[in-house]
């Protein structure tokens, strides 16, 4: 028996086999609805899995500035480094 909100209804007698129908079916409801977050939380940690790696191939930035104040030679690697990243990420 499927869940009805409508029962009992106010005034009615209480029917123990009415309410454990009642409950039971709700319990299939819970359970249906957790069968599906699982699901979907698997999907996601699929979809997820590896993502962070898109970044790997994008070496460290060794880069001593000796310049006080640094000079534009000095930070256009900088520049060049944050474009390497930012397009890894996009993949």
């Amino acid at each position: 028996m499927p869940f009805d909100p409508t029962k009992p209804a106010p005034g009615d007698d209480l029917d123990a086999v009415l309410i454990l129908a009642q409950l039971n079916a709700l319990k299939a409801l819970i359970d249906m609805q957790a069968a599906q977050i699982n699901s979907l939380q698997a999907q996601l940690n699929t979809g997820l899995a590896g993502t962070s790696s898109n970044s790997d191939a994008v070496a460290n930035l060794s880069l001593t500035i000796a310049n006080n104040p640094p000079q534009n030679f000095d930070v256009q690697p900088i520049a060049d480094k944050l474009d390497e990243l930012i397009n890894a990420l996009r993949r």
